[in-house]
């Protein structure tokens, strides 16, 4: 059992090119790449919150992928706001013993820290928190990513790369 170079390299780069495998962790799912390509730069934007109110799972339909497709996305805000990002609902992602860590104004989109997957339709969801004083019109971040076609393999591969597809405990998806 042997990987490639992994998730979360410095450049964002694709985790896996054609002929390649993956690792769905948690799931212990293995997949075949068969075709890689890179998504467009996506702007969204959630529109006006109030001074220290948040908007609440917000689902980002541009995340969303086919039943046979990986997505690699890359997320930072573009206004000064905090995101909370959970995959499968509640489940919260960045998150140690005592802590949620917030991806805001000091997250750079070419940061690694920023990086999350998704597998099929269930993508995550985001809470949008408007930590100033004063109501903010726009409250917005960038995407970016890459999408890979995908067949699921029967037996586990000599290499892949593992990549968390879902957040820590769980094991089904809806």
């Amino acid at each position: 059992m042997t990987e490639y170079a992994g998730a979360f390299q410095k450049d964002f780069v694709p985790v896996a090119l054609e002929g390649q495998n993956l690792k769905l962790v948690p799931l212990d799912k293995y997949v075949k790449v068969k075709y890689v390509e890179q998504l467009p730069v996506q702007i969204v934007n959630f529109g006006a919150i109030a001074a220290g109110a948040t908007s609440a799972n917000n689902v980002i339909t541009q995340t969303q992928m086919q039943d046979t497709e990986v997505g690699q996305f890359r997320i930072a805000p573009l206004d000064d706001v905090e995101i909370t990002v959970r995959q499968l609902g509640a489940t919260t992602r960045f998150v140690s013993r005592l802590n949620t860590y917030l991806l805001d104004g000091h997250t750079d989109i070419g940061s690694n820290m920023s990086e999350i997957f998704v597998y099929k339709d269930n993508a995550p969801t985001f809470d949008v928190r408007n930590p100033g004083t004063v109501n903010i019109n726009l409250s917005r971040i960038i995407i970016s990513g890459f999408r890979y076609v995908i067949e699921e393999l029967s037996e586990v591969p000599d290499k892949y790369t593992a990549v968390p597809v879902l957040g820590y405990g769980e094991k089904k998806l809806v």
